[in-house]
């Protein structure tokens, strides 16, 4: 969902525990996030509440996406 609506052919994979650094200096928006995979852009996803959190920045997370065919 994220690789696509940032314009990405496909999502290559998902990061954890802040693989690209912690975002100290900004807000956590999303928390809880489920999707299904159909959904046009992440806010389409069931969350907590934007805004609505019960982590702190070691826990975020990240994605990895690509234009080529991971499986190519």
């Amino acid at each position: 969902v994220v690789c696509r609506q940032l314009g990405f052919a496909h999502a290559e994979r998902a990061t954890k525990r802040a693989e690209f650094g912690q975002g100290h200096a900004l807000p956590i928006l999303l928390d809880d996030v489920r999707c299904a995979g159909t959904e046009r852009n992440l806010l389409e996803c069931t969350h907590a509440g934007l805004g609505t959190h019960n982590c702190e920045h070691q826990e975020d997370a990240g994605v990895v996406c690509s234009h080529e065919d991971p499986d190519l």
